[in-house]
């Protein structure tokens, strides 16, 4: 299951052209991630 970052802030990103057209990204920052569980708390072996 993909979790998807709420907000996402990039100081740096390298991006390498590969030979099968693709491209291989690097980025260094901050993502971040709101976790909302149906319970009182999210445990940490769910995340």
């Amino acid at each position: 299951m993909p979790f998807y970052p709420d907000f996402t802030t990039s100081n740096y990103a390298l991006e390498l052209p590969q030979p099968d057209g693709r491209i291989l990204a690097y980025y260094s920052g901050v993502a971040v991630f709101n976790f909302r569980g149906t319970g009182g708390s999210v445990r940490r072996d769910d995340l």
